[in-house]
Order: structure tokens, then C-alpha cells, then sequence
């Protein structure tokens, strides 16, 4: 199963179309958290948190996309939610 077919089975998703959008803002974020990019690395030799179950209610951005990409590295299973929002559009990844 494909990694976008397995959001769309597990999630409320409003418009997939944007899904390839949002990867690349997620992408373009992550050049500019080099520090974040090296727990991942590290995370992803380790696997410190092969096993654990996590989850996050959160107001989602292309950054917090990135910090769930490192807990995944790091063996962390679970999800994100994201909560909060007020108003009008706000732009992330998820």
C-alpha cells in the first residue's frame, strides 16, 4: 500500500490533490532544521523508540510534520491530530 493510499485509509483527508504540495513544503522545512535532521539520523541508527506508541494533538505545520518524521525514525508508532485551529487558512503538512 502506497504511503498516500494508507493516509487517505486512515485519515479525514479534505483534498488528496494537495497531498504532493504539502510534501514539498515539508521537504523545503526541512532543509532549514539541520538539527532536527541529525536526531533523525541518529533516531534511525538507534531506534530509541522501537515499539512506543505516541500520539500528538497539535496545530500542524511543515515543522511538526518533520518532528513526527523523526519520532517514525526513531521506531515511534502512532499518530498526529491536529487541533486548535482557528480561522481561516492555515497552511501545513500532515
Amino acid at each position: 500500500m502506497s504511503d498516500q493510499t494508507r493516509t487517505a485509509a486512515r485519515a479525514d483527508v479534505a483534498d488528496l490533490s494537495l497531498a504532493e504540495a504539502g510534501r514539498r513544503r515539508v521537504e523545503w522545512a526541512e532543509r532549514y532544521m539541520p538539527v532536527l535532521r541529525l536526531i533523525r539520523e541518529r533516531f534511525a541508527d538507534e531506534r530509541p523508540l522501537a515499539g512506543v506508541n505516541l500520539s500528538a494533538c497539535l496545530h500542524v505545520t511543515t515543522e511538526t510534520a518533520n518532528l513526527v518524521k523523526t519520532l517514525e525514525a526513531g521506531g515511534g508508532r502512532g499518530g498526529l491530530s491536529g487541533g486548535g485551529v482557528r480561522g481561516g487558512g492555515v497552511r501545513g503538512a500532515g
